[in-house]
This record gives C-alpha cells, sequence and structure tokens, in this order.
C-alpha cells in the first residue's frame, strides 16, 4: 500500500534547520577567539608567565602565635601555647562551635595526608585586621575573617594581646 504523505525531505514545513536559526559564523569565531584567549590568560598567571593585573596591598603580620589543640576524654578541648605547653584556653563541651569546626576540617585534611598531631597551628593577626591561621604540618592558610567578625574573634581570643584589641577593628 502507497503511502499518501509526501517524504518527509520534500515536505516543506518538515524542514529540520532554516536559515534564520543559523548562527552566524563571524559569531562561533568571535566566541572561539574569547574562549581561547580567556585560557590563555588563566594559564599564564597561573605558570607565573604573565604578572597579576591588580597588586593587593601587602598586609604586615602584626604577631603570631603557635598553638596545638588537644582533646580531653570528657570533650573538652584544651589550646596549649606550643612553645610552653601553656593551657591558653579550654573550650568546653557545646562552645566555639566555630574553632571546633575549623579543628575538624584540619584534622580532616591531616588524616588524608597521613599527617598526625604532630607540629601545631600559627595563629597570625595582620595589620588589615585579618586573623589566619597555617597548619604547620600542611602548610593550608585559612583566612578566618572570611567567616565574619564573630567567627575570626573566636580565634582571636587566644592571641596574647588579646585585651588590648577590638572587635570593633575591620576584618
Amino acid at each position: 500500500m502507497a503511502s499518501t504523505h509526501p517524504p518527509l525531505h520534500h515536505h516543506p514545513q518538515r524542514r529540520l534547520t532554516h536559515a534564520h536559526d543559523a548562527v552566524p559564523r563571524w559569531a562561533v569565531i568571535a566566541a572561539g577567539l574569547m574562549i581561547a584567549a580567556t585560557l590563555a590568560l588563566a594559564l599564564g598567571a597561573r605558570t607565573g608567565v604573565l604578572e597579576p593585573f591588580t597588586t593587593a596591598p601587602q598586609a604586615e603580620l602584626v604577631e603570631t602565635r603557635q598553638i596545638t589543640f588537644a582533646d580531653t576524654v570528657d570533650g573538652r578541648v584544651l589550646v596549649r601555647d606550643a612553645g610552653d605547653g601553656a593551657v591558653i584556653s579550654e573550650i568546653a563541651v557545646g562552645q566555639e562551635n566555630f574553632i571546633r569546626g575549623v579543628l575538624r576540617g584540619l584534622a580532616r585534611e591531616r588524616m588524608l595526608n597521613a599527617v598526625g598531631a604532630g607540629p601545631g597551628f600559627e595563629l597570625a593577626h595582620w595589620s588589615d585586621g585579618r586573623f589566619t591561621m597555617t597548619d604547620l604540618a600542611t602548610g593550608r592558610v585559612i583566612d578566618l575573617g572570611v567567616f565574619g567578625p564573630t567567627n575570626a574573634d573566636s580565634f582571636a581570643r587566644l592571641m596574647p594581646s588579646y585585651p588590648a584589641q577590638t572587635s570593633g577593628e575591620a576584618r
């Protein structure tokens, strides 16, 4: 039995593409060039071939303290000065959840890198008000200010000059 409909390729309303739907060739070439230029700039900056376009002002180090953390059997965390072993702070169960969260993340990274509790951490206060913590075992640096001033203050209290610092300081 013969079909009463003409073949698909002959039906003028069933064409798969229309001339007005096609993207101009120059637009495809321009998009490809933009992608290639972006990748080249990113690769150049990443490998050091290109200098950064802008340079942020460098803050100066105001104060550092090397610290260690130890869990107790009752769930407290002892914060000690790494130099003399003196207890700086005791964090009770359910308190200072931000510090506990940062420590969990750092402990996980140490575990993945097969690094034990060995070297401590360096807490640093910068002239621009920022606080950073560096894991001396892995080299990871955490800018504590990105979590907000209240969370950064949790670590600021561990610095020797804490009473002289104001929590209204720009971070």
